[in-house]
């Protein structure tokens, strides 16, 4: 004959189950078994149920001390009796007479009663993963004990186990992993219902210390969502890359990082910014948080790394310190250097300004014709090194445009050789006697030359001077036309003014 557990635990009395006598025993004489884990819920409509057909099914107890009963089987139907006598309800008085139940008088040891208690209630509740797997756990220490006390299992022990749980040997494997390798703090989450049972198979064969990472994220409210179950189970698939250790940088000597749940939680979480990118060097080591492109940002990093990446900006920011200094001194010196080159000019300028008795508000040609040209007494400002808090971008105070240095040439009745610096005698060429010949020769001309040969012109592509963007350079005139003296090449640019070469230019 097969094995039956049934027959061993005796839940069924040994004599005929039709003979078994139902007896009426007062509520306050029945004690809930103090083994029994199961939870109470859904008493309200246990307690609407009774109330509404009566008690279908009696309860089974067993002799207690001092006249009392222990309930081995019945918790929830005893707490729903006790919900509707001590109510409100017309029906508070249906159980004055006593409750049906069923006593087993055959003594048995402490071991095999929890046992039956548990083989009872496994096949009339519904049970969560919670406490299948608590009942699991009970059931096998508790088969162990029997076996030890004389009673022979044949077969294996997990069968057993499975067929008194009434759950398969799939999912029995799966609790017992749970009970035994999922973290203390996440089984207790666990046994709350708070974490499904799948997520929590797929936890418990992550590392210890990165079940602890988990649970850190769940205790500090850093994350309040527990990572899906696949999640889980793709890093757990790749465990081997996130667990690699890695040659950390954050020391000086070097040594292997053992954070390697700051990697897997980071992937639990983070899917889309996977720490599996981080993939071995050639020296077969992982890849330190220090390496990864997005360490700057992670707030992952364990903490050796946060610590060096503080380091590193403080040292950063020193050197950046010491650049913006050394762009304050090159910028200092430049200030100097252009402001000695404007002191020069305006002193040269000063110089006509004074011969020429100029007053104060006296402004000299402008290049802009909306724009005041510069007043004599900002020269002088000038001159005399009164700068003041002026940023200045170059060292010129001089017009840019060609046509408007000439402007200022022949307002301060000097050369633009003297304006530039190129001589020290600030009187026209002509005046100095170094040309000679026609007027047309001394003085910038316009329109056709009526001498051929060469001339230094002022040429753009605009319609007038002060429209284009112009040019100075040497060309050739035929007669006709200008073009260039070595090539023989056309201009193809407007002349706005030429100035004729001295035959011993």
């Amino acid at each position: 004959m097969a094995f039956n557990l049934a027959d061993v635990l005796g839940t069924v009395s040994k004599s005929d189950p039709g003979q078994e006598q139902i007896v009426y025993i007062a509520l306050d004489r029945l004690d809930p078994d103090p083994n029994n884990f199961y939870s109470l819920d859904g008493l309200n409509d246990l307690a609407s149920n009774i109330e509404l057909i009566g008690l279908q099914q009696p309860l089974r107890v067993r002799p207690g001390s001092d006249g009392h009963y222990v309930v081995v089987s019945g918790h929830r139907r005893r707490a729903a009796c006790l919900l509707i006598r001590d109510g409100d309800g017309d029906r508070k008085d249906m159980f004055a007479g006593g409750v049906p139940c069923i006593v087993d008088y055959e003594s048995c040891s402490p071991a095999m009663q929890k046992l039956r208690l548990i083989y009872a209630n496994s096949s009339t509740r519904v049970l969560s993963s919670a406490e299948q797997s608590r009942q699991a756990e009970d059931v096998t220490e508790l088969l162990y004990q029997l076996k030890e006390e004389g009673i022979e299992f044949p077969g294996r022990m997990r069968d057993h186990v499975a067929e008194a749980c009434k759950i398969s040997r799939s999912k029995l494997a799966r609790l017992h992993a749970i009970r035994n390798n999922l973290l203390p703090e996440l089984l207790e989450r666990f046994d709350r219902g708070d974490i499904p049972e799948e997520t929590a198979y797929q936890l418990s064969r992550l590392p210890k210390q990165a079940q602890a990472g988990v649970d850190t994220c769940l205790m500090t409210g850093r994350k309040k969502q527990l990572p899906y179950s696949a999640q889980i189970e793709r890093v757990v698939r790749d465990l081997e890359v996130y667990t690699k250790p890695a040659s950390c940088r954050s020391h000086a000597g070097g040594p292997d990082c053992t954070i390697t749940n700051v990697h897997i939680c980071r992937s639990l979480w983070e899917p889309y910014r996977d720490c599996k990118n981080l993939t071995p060097n050639t020296n077969d080591k992982g890849i330190c948080c220090r390496d990864c492109n997005d360490s700057e940002h992670c707030s992952w990093a364990c903490q050796e790394c946060k610590d060096r990446r503080k380091l590193d900006a403080a040292v950063e920011k020193e050197k950046a310190e010491a650049r913006a200094k050394e762009e304050a001194h090159r910028k200092e010196v430049q200030q100097k250097q252009f402001r000695r080159q404007r002191q020069e000019q305006a002193q040269r300028i000063r110089r006509l300004t004074d011969e020429l008795g100029l007053i104060d508000e006296c402004p000299l040609p402008s290049q802009y014709s909306w724009k005041k040209g510069m007043l004599v007494k900002e020269i002088e400002r000038t001159a005399d090194g009164r700068f003041g808090d002026d940023y200045y971008y170059d060292g010129n105070i001089l017009p840019t445009d060609t046509s408007t240095l000439m402007k200022w040439a022949e307002f301060l009745k000097c050369s633009t050789d003297y304006l530039l610096g190129l001589c020290e005698d600030p009187k026209p060429a002509s005046e100095r006697g170094a040309v000679s010949g026609s007027d047309t020769a001394r003085k910038w001309g316009t329109g056709d030359p009526k001498e051929v040969g060469p001339y230094v012109v002022i040429a753009g592509y605009g319609r007038s001077e002060m429209a284009s963007c112009t040019m100075r350079t040497i060309k050739y005139w035929d007669g006709d036309d200008w073009y260039d003296e070595k090539t023989h090449a056309p201009l193809g640019m407007a002349v706005y003014r030429w100035y004729q070469i001295p035959e011993d230019g």
